[in-house]
């Protein structure tokens, strides 16, 4: 027979019951707080994730098998140039994009790095070129990789950086080599047009002096018109030696040689040097007023009045040349200093770009067109004059760069000349016959001088060796003119082996230079006192140094009777 429960055990059935429901309730309350935790702490995982992807500099793609974007952070829309599009829509620009192989020929959709990567096919470093919308050229140095579910890939990543920048600092770095490589070769082409240079200008002025020295009476016609044709051919010469001077200048090594230097003169030789660039898109106006001297490294000073007047040319490129116009201007400022100008009359610097074109690297020109380092390079060498560079501008009207430069301290000894002055002729010594040794590899530079110099006694020979071997045996001249770059034994060894075995004959040493030099070489005209007569020459300049060597005592030099040639490296 059942028993039947009583009141008691169904109130304890009861609150068993309520107990189990309270801990199931309790457990489904816990374990809700945690997913809601799990579901939070992957929001905030996924925030920062997304933060970071957001932060980085390289551009990240990532996709689902199917190509759906899932992340196309900051940078890979900058480099897109998607700007603030959504992922999707700026994906289908990107991919709408002209993408190509570094040397610039197309890039197959099939053979990009996303395509590549959505077949399972991984990538390390493959730079491609984006061609924007903006007709702008980015280069990409890609990576991609990809993950797999089962036999198919379930996500694609592409990787990528902007490496434009640093292409085009190569790009910079090697046109500078090939530029440094350029005056290094233009250095040894000056050199070896000097030397025939020598003997050709020489025999020409020569010729004419004979002919000049007759009576002209006496001439027939016939001589009459080679006296002519040998002075057009002195014309031809002449612009053939300054346009070698102006190679041997601006092909210089990277050293400061500073002197004493005429302004207006280093500008017409920047002048001459720009000027087949200048006649065809301006009309060129001087303005030369006085100007003190200044003291600088004049082939770097010569380099930036190019680099100026070529800026100057570049901002009136595709105008009327009869209407556009360069001028340049020299004056004195109120406190003495040297002022130059070079002004142009085109459409001038926008006002956000003019805070900037000194800034290194910075260009408006097309990449390959300009390295944006002549006008940082300029300020820095006159900045290291003590003098300043600087700009106006008015869009529409022109730009004006003013260089400013302080006046030297002083004129030192073997500083350069003024403008006009002439050496002195033999006419204006008292001369007497001098014993003269040239040194010099090239037989013919030895030929010439002594023809120049008839009258006193010439001995020519071809080596150091051969100079010091007739020293050693006794001879004594009043002075040597030796080459200072010769194969084997240079003059530069010449002269410190007689600083040893005869000082006397070291102090009558007088270089002869073509143009090429050394590091050395340059250091070493700088500390000696001895005069340099720079190839090609004039007659009357060697006359004049020797006949002051001849009739000065032995022992002494005469070198302060007479200004001497100039030391500087023009």
């Amino acid at each position: 027979m059942p028993t039947s429960s009583t009141p008691a055990t169904a109130v304890a059935s009861a609150l068993d019951f309520t107990t189990e429901l309270r801990e199931v309730n309790e457990r489904l309350l816990l374990s809700s707080l945690r997913e809601r935790e799990a579901c939070e702490a992957a929001q905030d995982h996924q925030k920062r994730l997304s933060a970071l992807l957001e932060a980085l500099h390289e551009g990240v793609l990532i996709t689902d098998g199917a190509g759906r974007v899932l992340v196309l952070n900051a940078a890979a829309r900058r480099m897109m140039g998607a700007g603030d599009r959504s992922d999707q829509v700026a994906l289908d620009s990107a991919l709408a994009l002209d993408v190509r192989r570094p040397d610039m020929t197309a890039l197959a959709v099939s053979d990009r790095p996303l395509e590549r990567a959505m077949r399972g096919e991984a990538l390390v470093d493959e730079e491609v070129v984006l061609v924007r919308a903006a007709g702008d050229v980015r280069h990409l140095m890609t990576s991609s990789t990809f993950t797999m579910e089962g036999d198919k890939v379930a996500l694609a990543i592409v990787v990528f950086r902007d490496v434009t920048e640093r292409r085009d600092l190569e790009a910079r770095i090697a046109q500078a080599e090939r530029l440094a490589a350029l005056g290094t070769l233009a250095a040894g082409v000056a050199h070896e047009i000097n030397n025939p240079l020598v003997y050709v200008m020489s025999n020409i002025e020569l010729v004419i002096a004979e002919l000049q020295a007759s009576d002209s009476g006496s001439l027939p016609a016939q001589l009459r018109q080679l006296e002519s044709m040998l002075l057009d051919a002195r014309v031809g010469a002449e612009r053939i030696r300054n346009t070698v001077r102006a190679l041997s200048t601006f092909s210089r090594d990277g050293t400061v040689h500073r002197s004493v230097v005429q302004v207006v003169p280093s500008l017409e030789l920047s002048i001459k040097i720009a000027f087949n660039e200048i006649r065809h898109h301006a009309r060129l106006v001087r303005d030369f007023g006085p100007v003190p001297d200044v003291e600088v490294d004049d082939a770097l000073l010569g380099q930036v009045f190019v680099n100026l007047l070529i800026n100057a040319v570049h901002a009136l490129a595709g105008g009327d040349a009869e209407q556009n116009e360069i001028r340049v201007v020299t004056a004195t400022d109120a406190e003495g200093r040297a002022v130059i100008e070079v002004s142009d009359t085109g459409p001038g610097i926008p006002d956000d770009i003019l805070p900037r074109i000194f800034d290194p690297f910075f260009t408006t020109k097309e990449v390959g067109q300009g390295t944006g380092l002549g006008l940082s390079i300029s300020r820095n060498t006159v900045a290291a004059t003590g003098g300043e560079l600087s700009v106006k501008s008015v869009p529409g009207h022109g730009t004006t760069f003013r260089v400013v430069l302080p006046p030297a301290l002083h004129v030192r000894e073997g500083s350069l000349s003024r403008a006009g002055a002439s050496p002195a002729s033999v006419a204006d010594l008292e001369t007497r016959r001098g014993v003269v040794l040239v040194v010099d590899d090239e037989r013919a530079i030895g030929v010439i001088l002594a023809r120049i110099l008839q009258g006193h006694e010439v001995t020519v020979v071809g080596s150091a060796d051969e100079a010091l071997a007739l020293i050693a045996s006794g001879s004594i001249f009043d002075i040597i003119l030796s080459d200072i770059m010769m194969p084997g034994k240079s003059g530069i060894d010449l002269y410190e082996a007689l600083r040893t075995i005869s000082p006397e004959h070291a102090d009558r040493v007088v270089f002869l230079s073509g143009g090429a030099f050394s590091a050395g070489a340059h250091e070493f005209l700088q500390t000696v006192p001895n005069e340099r007569i720079d190839k090609p020459f004039e007659a009357s300049v060697v006359r004049s140094i020797v006949s002051r060597f001849v009739t000065a005592p032995h022992g002494h030099s005469g070198r302060a009777s007479v200004a001497r040639v100039e030391r500087s490296d023009r």
